[in-house]
């Protein structure tokens, strides 16, 4: 009897009978998937069941609910500066996914990812639409872990973000895209949907 016992568990450790996989590699496509999922959480929340901890004009800790349950906390700063010519926009800060369902992931954040996002507007003195020229900019860097049920592992981001604007500022007309690495893959992603 032992011995059968013995040789079930000999067999189930081969045939890896734990139904997740630990540190295990994302295909790209998995990758875009997590990356976006992720991104459309954090940058359109869903504003119902947020919970503010604190919010002023320059800063802000808030936590939304993540579209397949758990949760994202943002927390950043944002700053303005500029001249009659130019307008600026600093946005830094952290998002801390716990437990967040997305993209058919789990996401909890080891510990966080950081971001920077810089906007900015220069002017023409003729101080037309058609004398405005928009740009942005940001990067995105840090480490998740992740969970789709068949397997787990730790996802790291080296993410940079580019938008291209009309000069009417037209967000559902912009294109807006992250390139770098994450989960070891190459990411090139146009995110500009997320907007619409």
């Amino acid at each position: 009897m032992r011995i059968h016992v013995f040789l079930l568990v000999a067999v189930c450790l081969l045939l890896q009978c734990d139904s997740i996989e630990d540190d295990m590699p994302l295909t790209k496509a998995e990758t875009d998937r997590l990356v976006y999922g992720l991104m459309e959480t954090v940058l359109y929340p869903d504003l119902e069941g947020k919970e503010v901890h604190s919010e002023s004009e320059s800063r802000s800790d808030i936590t939304y609910l993540c579209p397949e349950g758990g949760e994202v906390r943002i927390v950043n700063t944002t700053s303005e500066s500029g001249s009659d010519t130019r307008s600026v926009i600093e946005i830094s800060g952290t998002f801390i996914p716990q437990s967040c369902g997305s993209g058919g992931f789990v996401l909890t954040g080891n510990p966080s990812i950081e971001f920077s996002i810089e906007f900015s507007i220069d002017i023409d003195t003729t101080l037309t639409t058609e004398g405005l020229d928009f740009d942005m900019g940001g990067d995105f860097n840090g480490t998740v872990d992740w969970d789709d049920n068949d397997k787990s592992g730790t996802c790291r981001w080296a993410l940079d973000l580019e938008g291209i604007f009309t000069s009417d500022l037209d967000l559902a007309s912009a294109k807006i895209y992250l390139r770098g690495q994450a989960c070891d893959n190459d990411v090139d992603l146009n995110i500009s949907d997320i907007f619409d």
